[in-house]
Order: structure tokens, then C-alpha cells, then sequence
């Protein structure tokens, strides 16, 4: 049998508390590293209802990544590359360097709000 994988998901919103549903349910260990702030106030069970199934799953919960096989980065693109800034200061420096570069990348190439108004 193998080994059971440790996922985290940064950014458990919509898309993130999906993956973390699902992986959760298929058996994988997952924890959700929300702001210090929000922690109390979030859930420890995830319910999904939809063609992915209807399910209601336990997960952890931490305000820092914890040591984990996969790191799940689902944040907002306007907030990616705070949150890698912050990341790469806590040892995560080889997949952050790169995932910032394409933020940089990313934020380089969408509209300006003014450009979008008029």
C-alpha cells in the first residue's frame, strides 16, 4: 500500500477548499494554512455537494505551512506574490522562487482598472 501523502492548501478558498475536498475524501492527509486571524473562525469540515460527489470531510487547520509532501498554492493572482514573499522568508525558497517569478509574470500582463473602465 502506498504511503499516504501530506497536502497543504494555501489559499482554501473556492478552488483550494475543492482540491482540499477531494483529496480529503480520496483519503489524503490535508491541512489548511489560513491567516492567523481567520483560524479560529474556520471550519475543521468541508462539505461538497456536486458532481465531484456530496461528502462532508475533516481537515486540519494551521496559520503556518506545516512540513508537508505537497503544497497547494491557491490564492487569488492579485495576492500571489505577497504570499510567496512571505513564504520564501520560512524556508520554502526553491518552488517559491519560481512560483514568484511567474507572478511577477502573470501581474505584468493584466489590464490596469483604468484600461478596464474606459
Amino acid at each position: 500500500m502506498p504511503e499516504r501523502l501530506h497536502h497543504a492548501i494555501l489559499g482554501p478558498g473556492g478552488v483550494g477548499g475543492l482540491v482540499g475536498a477531494c483529496l480529503a475524501h480520496s483519503g489524503a492527509s490535508v491541512t489548511l494554512v489560513v491567516r492567523p486571524e481567520s483560524l479560529a473562525h474556520y471550519p475543521k469540515r468541508l462539505r461538497l455537494e456536486g458532481a465531484f460527489g456530496n461528502f462532508d470531510v475533516e481537515v486540519a487547520r494551521a496559520s503556518e505551512v506545516p512540513s508537508v509532501d505537497v503544497l497547494w498554492i491557491t490564492v487569488k493572482a492579485t495576492q500571489l506574490e505577497s504570499v510567496l514573499t512571505v513564504r520564501c522568508s520560512m524556508g520554502l525558497t526553491t518552488y517559491s522562487c519560481f512560483a514568484r517569478a511567474m507572478a511577477r509574470s502573470a501581474s505584468s500582463r493584466q489590464p490596469s482598472r483604468s484600461s478596464l473602465s474606459g
